[in-house]
Parts: structure tokens; C-alpha cells; sequence
């Protein structure tokens, strides 16, 4: 099963939206392994040496202030590049009956002028 771990931070804040936010993703056969891997991944092993905890600092450093652990039961591909070219036709659409009816309102000023 795959898991993903919310993770908020009070460190790593630059101002930007999802300041100290992050993610974690997780495999594990079930919900009491992936708590067991996260705990691994946050707090280290007694093994890990200088490398214990989250992102590669000691957990001291690093104090997260919540933690949630999400189940993926479904995925799916989003066809972003396919909305995107619907969005720039729209678009582009847009921009030609924007330019067509300033042309008109030019050619209808022009006419009344000048006969």
C-alpha cells in the first residue's frame, strides 16, 4: 500500500504559501508498518548515526508540530497538458473576437465619419 505523510514544520518558513509544509511518501503492507517507517523517517534509528530523522537533521533541529498519515486508495493521471491547450484555445479564441469587435466598433466610428 502506499502512504503519504503531511508534515508541518516550524522550521524551513520562506513566506510562501504551504510555508514549513512538506510530504513524505511511504510504502507498507499496512497502516501499523507505514506508522513504523514514518517514526523511523521522523525520529531515526539508533543506527543512523548523524543521519538520524526527517529530511536528513536530527529531530531535534527539525520539530514538527503535526504530522498526518494519508491511505492512497486511488490514483489517477490528471491530463493537465490536455487542459492546458483547452485553456489556451479559449483563450486565444477570446482574444480573436476581442480584436474582431474593436476592429468593428473602429470601422462603424471610421464609416460614420467619413461616410
Amino acid at each position: 500500500m502506499r502512504y503519504i505523510a503531511l508534515i508541518e514544520s516550524l522550521s524551513g518558513c520562506d513566506n510562501s504559501i504551504a510555508c514549513g509544509k512538506d510530504w513524505l511518501e511511504l510504502e507498507a503492507k499496512d497502516i501499523d508498518s507505514a506508522l513504523e517507517e514514518l517514526h523511523s523517517e521522523i525520529i531515526g534509528k539508533p543506527d543512523d548515526d548523524y543521519e538520524a530523522g526527517y529530511d536528513r537533521r536530527f529531530w531535534e533541529e527539525n520539530r514538527l508540530i503535526k504530522v498526518v498519515l494519508l491511505k492512497v486508495s486511488d490514483e489517477a493521471d490528471v491530463p493537465i497538458l490536455d487542459w492546458y491547450i483547452d485553456v489556451e484555445n479559449k483563450y486565444t479564441l477570446r482574444q480573436q473576437a476581442d480584436e474582431e469587435q474593436a476592429e468593428r466598433r473602429e470601422y462603424e466610428r471610421l464609416k460614420a465619419r467619413f461616410g
